[in-house]
């Protein structure tokens, strides 16, 4: 389901969300031969409007998720997050580097860490490339940050920081899933209204 709310540009959203998604599935075809499992890019959705709402499209969960996330930066607002649950996100990182541990050991080591933050690099890195080709603004990402909490409380937290700046923003979510290990997670983009603006009014 994709929910659009008229904002300006921002009822022209979905060439950010094509070119969000086309990237993603690109750079995923890179960690899939590092891991040698296919990844399957699933439904990608957008929803846009005041900051409060986005994080509260977020279905509510107790569990435990890892976040790994970019703060876009260079006169823009926003972030790129990988979510994964925190298990499914320690065996992705495992099979990135081989390692094999009991299945009991779900806690985020050093190289876990090293390894997801990398994925994230290389996940979001093709996405920054062609926002770039297509409106040659060149947006910036802090170094990647890793957490573990619910979804919605490390939602809250890069949300707030954007709203400091804006009230409304553009949320891209793109799901995905790598079935021979029955694990899933999600790839965020959110920017706020003016940077989506930056970027429509420069498109090629």
């Amino acid at each position: 389901m994709s929910e659009t709310v008229q904002m300006g540009n921002l009822d022209k959203t979905s060439l950010i969300s094509e070119l969000f998604k086309k990237a993603i599935t690109e750079s995923s075809d890179s960690i899939s031969k590092l891991m040698d499992k296919p990844i399957t890019i699933n439904a990608t959705e957008s929803v846009s409007g005041p900051l409060l709402e986005i994080v509260n499209y977020f279905e509510p969960s107790e569990d435990i998720y890892t976040a790994v996330a970019m703060r876009i930066q260079n006169n823009a607002e926003g972030a790129l997050v990988f979510f994964a649950r925190q298990d499914d996100a320690v065996r992705i990182a495992q099979e990135v580097i081989e390692v094999k541990t009991l299945k009991s050991e779900t806690t985020i080591s050093e190289m876990t860490n090293s390894v997801l933050k990398e994925m994230a690099n290389i996940l979001f890195g093709a996405f920054l490339t062609r926002i770039s080709e297509v409106s040659e603004i060149q947006l910036l990402t802090s170094i990647p940050d890793l957490t573990s909490d619910m979804v919605k409380a490390s939602l809250d937290e890069l949300c707030g920081d954007i709203a400091l700046k804006s009230e409304n923003a553009l949320a891209v979510i793109t799901s995905f899933s790598i079935a021979p290990m029955n694990a899933s997670g999600k790839m965020v983009l959110i920017v706020d209204e003016s940077t989506v603006n930056k970027i429509l009014d420069k498109v090629k």
